[in-house]
C-alpha cells in the first residue's frame, strides 16, 4: 500500500482498511508437535500469505478504478453541461443582436418615412403660397379695375354737376349774388368774431404767462393737448394735494432706462402699490426727450379719463429737486418676456394675451397713436392673468389711417420692413404683433442674424418659415400680419382693427366679454411674496445738476406735474 502515491491514496484509505483482512493471530504451538511438523505448517503459511496481499492489492485496485471512472464520468458531465451553457450564452448573444439590427432597421425605416413626410408638407406649403400670391395679385387687378372705373364715374358725375351749376347759375344769377352778398356778410361778421375770440384768447394767454407763448415747450404741450382733445387747463385734474416722495416707500427696482430707473413703490398710507419711472430733470433740457416724456404723460393721462384696462395708466405725478416722477399701474406678473420658454407657450395663452394685445392697439388707433415699440418686455402681466400694454415713450400722435411718418424708431428685430427702408403708417404695429405672436408660439424670433447688418437683411428680404405643427388658422393670421408689403398687411386697411379680430386665429372669441374682462384667464401669475425691505431705496445721486430751463420748468408746470420740496431721501 506504501507504493500509492496518487492523490486518491487519502480518499481510498478507508476503503482498504475495511477490504484487507486483519492478519490471522498464530497461535503457539503445542510442545508435543514434532518438528517436522511445525516446518510444514509455517512454509504451508508462508505459502499462503502472498496470496492474500495479491488479492487485497486486486481489490484495491478495482474500487480504484471504479472511483476514477465515476470521476471522469462526472468530471465529462461537467464539461458537457458547461459546452451547453456557452452554446446557450452565443445563441442568445445571436439572437440580441439579430434584434438590434432589426430595430435599427426599423428606425431608419421610421426616420426615412417621417423625413419624406415633412418634405411632402414643406412642397405642400410651398405651393400653397404660390397658389395664395397669384390670388392676392389677381385680386389686386380686379381692385384697380373697379377703383379706375370708381374713379371714371366719379369724373363723369363731376362733370355733370358741374354742367348743372353752369345752368342753374345762368337761370338763377340774380338769387347767386343775393345769395353771395349774405354770404360776404356772414363771413364778414364770423371773421369779426373770430378776431374777437382772438383777441380772448391772446390776453387770457398773456395774464396766463406772458413768456409761455414764445416757448417751445409749451407748444409741444398746446399741440398735444389738440391732438387729445385734452380738457381747459383751468378744468384739468390737478391734484390738491400732491404726492411726495417721502409719501412711497422704495421697495425694489423693477428696470433701469436711459434717464432713470423704474421703482417698486408702496404708499406709506394707503398701502397702494405703484411702478414708479422717474427720469432726471436735467435731460428734459432737451427738447426730443421732454417730447418723448409729454407724449408718454399725457397718452398715460388718457387711458386714465378714457380707462383702457389694456393699457397702463397714470395713477400720479410730481416733481422733486433734481427728478420727474411718474407713477403707473404696478403690474404682478411682469413682463411677458420673463414668461417665454423653449418651444413656446400653449396655443390658448398665446391666444388671449395677442387679443388683450389688439384691443390696447385698437385704443391707441382709435385715438390716432402709434406705439411703434411692441414687444413682449413692454407688455405686462396682471395679477388677473390680463395683459396691458406698457412704456409709450416712443408712441406718435396723430397717426391717423394713411398718415405717414420718417423717423425711424423701436427695438430692431420687431421693426417692419417699411419702418427701416423710409416712410411708413401705423400698420407697423401690426408687423410688430405678429412678432410677438411667432415669439409666444415658437419661443424663438421668427428673423435672425449674426450682426445688425444680416438681421437687417433677413426683416427687409427673407422669406418667413413657418413650424410645421402650427395650425393653418394661425398660419393663416401670422401670414397676414407679416406681411412684408404694408398695403396688404392684416390690420392696413380702413377696417383696421376690425379686420384683425376677424381673422382665423380668433374665430370664436368673445371680444365683447374680452373688453369686459368676463373671460377666465387661462394663467393667473403667482402672488410674489418678497419680503419688503425695512428701509426704503433711495434716490440715486444726478452726475449732471444742471437745472431745468424756466421755458422747459413752464411747460413742466403745464403739465401739471406738481412740485415738492427737496426730499431727504434723494442724495
Amino acid at each position: 500500500m506504501a507504493a500509492l502515491s496518487c492523490p486518491q491514496e487519502l480518499v481510498l484509505q478507508p476503503v482498504l482498511e475495511q477490504l484487507v483482512p486483519e492478519p490471522i493471530a498464530q497461535e503457539p504451538l503445542p510442545r508435543e508437535m514434532s518438528a517436522s511438523t511445525c516446518l510444514n505448517i509455517k512454509a504451508a503459511s508462508e505459502e499462503l500469505k502472498p496470496t492474500k496481499e495479491n488479492l487485497r492489492n486486486v481489490l484495491v485496485m478495482e474500487k480504484i478504478r471504479v472511483r476514477e471512472n465515476e470521476m471522469d464520468k462526472l468530471a465529462q458531465k461537467e464539461r458537457n453541461n458547461r459546452e451547453l451553457r456557452h452554446v446557450h450564452l452565443r445563441e442568445t448573444i445571436r439572437n440580441q443582436e439579430k434584434e438590434t439590427q432589426e430595430q435599427i432597421r426599423r428606425q431608419t425605416e421610421q426616420r426615412s418615412k417621417e423625413k419624406e413626410r415633412w418634405m411632402s408638407l414643406e412642397k405642400e406649403a410651398e405651393e400653397e403660397n404660390k397658389r395664395e400670391i397669384i390670388k392676392r395679385k389677381e385680386r389686386n387687378m380686379l381692385l384697380n379695375d373697379e377703383l379706375k372705373a370708381q374713379r371714371e364715374e366719379r369724373l363723369k358725375e363731376k362733370e355733370r354737376s358741374i354742367s348743372l351749376e353752369k345752368g342753374a347759375l345762368k337761370e338763377n344769377n340774380g338769387v347767386i349774388m343775393k345769395n353771395k352778398q349774405k354770404n360776404l356778410l356772414s363771413n364778414m361778421e364770423t371773421e369779426k368774431q373770430k378776431k374777437i375770440k382772438k383777441k380772448e384768447e391772446e390776453r387770457r394767454m398773456k395774464e396766463k404767462a406772458k413768456k409761455k407763448m414764445t416757448s417751445p415747450y409749451c407748444k409741444v404741450v398746446e399741440r398735444l393737448d389738440q391732438v387729445f382733445n385734452m380738457k381747459e387747463p383751468d378744468s384739468r385734474m390737478v391734484q390738491k394735494a400732491p404726492p411726495r416722495i417721502e409719501d412711497f416707500q422704495l421697495q425694489s427696482i423693477l428696470g433701469k432706462g436711459s434717464f432713470g430707473k423704474v421703482y417698486k413703490a408702496q404708499h406709506r398710507e394707503t398701502g397702494e402699490t405703484i411702478a414708479l419711472k422717474t427720469l432726471a430733470l436735467c435731460e428734459m433740457n432737451d427738447k426730443s426727450t421732454f417730447t418723448c416724456l409729454a407724449l408718454e404723460q399725457r397718452t398715460l393721462r388718457l387711458v386714465s379719463e378714457r380707462q383702457c384696462p389694456f393699457l397702463t395708466s397714470l395713477v400720479c405725478s410730481f416733481q422733486t429737486e433734481h427728478y420727474m416722477c411718474l407713477g403707473m399701474e404696478y403690474a404682478e406678473g411682469g413682463a411677458l418676456i420673463s414668461y417665454l420658454v423653449k418651444g413656446g407657450l400653449p396655443l390658448e395663452r398665446v391666444r388671449f394675451y395677442s387679443a388683450c394685445i389688439v384691443l390696447g392697439l385698437q385704443f391707441l388707433h382709435e385715438h390716432n397713436i402709434a406705439h411703434r415699440d411692441l414687444k413682449p418686455a413692454n407688455v405686462l402681466v396682471c395679477s388677473d392673468g390680463y395683459a396691458k400694454l406698457a412704456d409709450f415713450g416712443l408712441c406718435r400722435e396723430g397717426m391717423a389711417f394713411h398718415n405717414i411718418c420718417v423717423y425711424r424708431c423701436g427695438t430692431l428685430p420687431y421693426m417692419a420692413p417699411e419702418l427701416l427702408r423710409s416712410h411708413y403708417t401705423r400698420s407697423v404695429d401690426w408687423w410688430a404683433l405678429g412678432v410677438v405672436m411667432y415669439n409666444l408660439l415658437t419661443g424663438c424670433a421668427p428673423f435672425h442674424g449674426a450682426n445688425v447688418k444680416e438681421l437687417l437683411t433677413d426683416i427687409m428680404d427673407k422669406e418667413l418659415e413657418f413650424p410645421i405643427d402650427i395650425t393653418e388658422d394661425t398660419h393663416s393670421t401670422l401670414a397676414g400680419l407679416l406681411e412684408k408689403n404694408p398695403r396688404y398687411r392684416l390690420g392696413s386697411g380702413r377696417n383696421g382693427t376690425e379686420d384683425v379680430k376677424n381673422s382665423p386665429f380668433f374665430q370664436g372669441l368673445d371680444w365683447e366679454a374680452l373688453e369686459k374682462k368676463q373671460i377666465q384667464a387661462p394663467f393667473i401669475p403667482e402672488r410674489r411674496t418678497t419680503k419688503d425691505p425695512e428701509n426704503s431705496l433711495e434716490l440715486d445721486p444726478v452726475d449732471d445738476a444742471t437745472p431745468l430751463k424756466k421755458e422747459a420748468q413752464w411747460a413742466v408746470e403745464d403739465l401739471f406735474y406738481a412740485r415738492t420740496p427737496s426730499s431727504d431721501s434723494e442724495t
